[in-house]
């Protein structure tokens, strides 16, 4: 199977980045994470694989005891800030928050990783999932986010060609059609966008913003 390094050599794209990004090697960094030699068929690799694909369920796996920190999503901001930016605005449908947080003319900023999709489809389930029906729409350009689904696809798109079996035995068409239809991006902790308008949209509060740092 092709490195972490091979595999991100793809993820990436003319319409949602920069061509810098298209330089970035950043998961060959990833063989350096702690890991047990004795512990059998331990593969450091595939493991940070397996943290990064699951990070669309959860971020709390790769989350240890009381930190509010991801080594994984630690190595990707480091490597991508100021060089990924996305072209297309991003939306995310709020759980629990209230709308008394977002003022126009002010700063909102992510006290943790916080996921935004290409679809307002897809954010307008979450939303209305949890009865908040707040959803944030993130306008271009959107800089530093981590385009989760691209390399996904991209791994289970590598699978198919070198690994027919395990392709199958994952549900690999199923997985690619999923990433594909909830088009997630990540973004850090302490990234600030700055609120520009809030209006409704049917049943949806729109709370309109653009990225700050």
């Amino acid at each position: 199977m092709k490195t972490l390094t091979k595999i991100y050599e793809s993820i990436v794209s003319e319409d949602t980045v920069t061509d810098d990004v298209s330089k970035i090697r950043f998961y060959e960094d990833f063989l350096t994470q702690d890991f047990d030699p004795d512990k059998p068929n331990y593969d450091p690799q595939r493991n940070e694989i397996m943290d990064i694909l699951f990070l669309t369920h959860s971020k709390l796996h790769t989350i240890k005891n009381t930190s509010t920190e991801s080594k994984v999503l630690n190595k990707i901001f480091k490597k991508i800030e100021n060089k990924s930016v996305c072209n297309v605005p991003l939306y995310r449908g709020l759980y629990s928050e209230d709308i008394g947080l977002f003022k126009i003319g002010e700063l909102y900023k992510f006290d943790r990783y916080q996921s935004f999709s290409e679809s307002l489809y897809i954010a307008k389930l979450f939303a209305h999932r949890t009865k908040s029906n707040l959803v944030i729409k993130l306008n271009p350009p959107i800089k530093n986010g981590f385009p989760l689904y691209k390399m996904a696809i991209d791994y289970f798109i590598n699978l198919k060609k070198e690994n027919i079996d395990a392709f199958d035995s994952s549900d690999g068409e199923f997985a690619i059609d999923g990433y594909n239809k909830e088009s997630e991006w990540i973004f850090n902790i302490g990234t600030c966008i700055k609120i520009l308008n809030i209006y409704k949209l049917d049943e949806y509060t729109i709370i309109e913003a653009e990225m700050v740092k």
